[in-house]
């Protein structure tokens, strides 16, 4: 092999390939350990109402820490979206210092018979309101919300052409 001018070169090559990736992994694990890329800014954004912002702060401060390659941007998504009043949670990094976090609040439309809320997608979540909120009371088999809601909605629109509403909407 020595004497192979042909498998010297094939040899190089391939040792120029592993230095180049084994190169690139270094500055990959540089990157991720490095306290160049701080995370400076979080940022909450959505129309948030019912949703407690103490609590949204301390979810961030939990998961997003560090650098910014390093924060557990999935677990803050998961803990953010395991929140009651939370629908939908979105976590992205912005480089080089930035991580936006995007929530949608669920819309309650009705109280559920065994407690708890009813939003506007039909999914019964344990949320609370405050008790002057007047909010029609459901009543029905688990699975029912989202029929209950599309039948709910028809039913408003007509009864408020009479000037009436819906106190409870039972589902057998």
């Amino acid at each position: 092999m020595w004497n192979n001018a042909q498998a010297m070169r094939r040899a190089s090559r391939w040792l120029y390939v592993v230095v180049f990736v084994m190169l690139l992994g270094s500055a990959g694990v540089w990157l991720y350990h490095s306290s160049y890329f701080p995370v400076k800014q979080v940022n909450i954004n959505g129309d948030l109402q019912y949703t407690d912002g103490e609590e949204l702060q301390n979810i961030a401060a939990r998961y997003i820490r560090g650098n910014v390659f390093k924060a557990d941007l999935n677990g803050a998504q998961a803990a953010f979206a395991a929140m009651p009043w939370i629908a939908k949670a979105e976590v992205r990094r912005h480089l080089p210092d930035t991580v936006e976090i995007r929530l949608s609040e669920r819309v309650p439309v009705a109280y559920w018979e065994d407690g708890g809320l009813v939003d506007s997608e039909g999914n019964v979540f344990a949320g609370r309101l405050d008790e002057e909120v007047v909010l029609p009371k459901f009543k029905g088999q688990d699975g029912a919300g989202k029929v209950m809601v599309e039948r709910f909605s028809m039913f408003k629109r007509e009864l408020t052409k009479e000037k009436l509403s819906v106190a409870t909407l039972a589902y057998t």
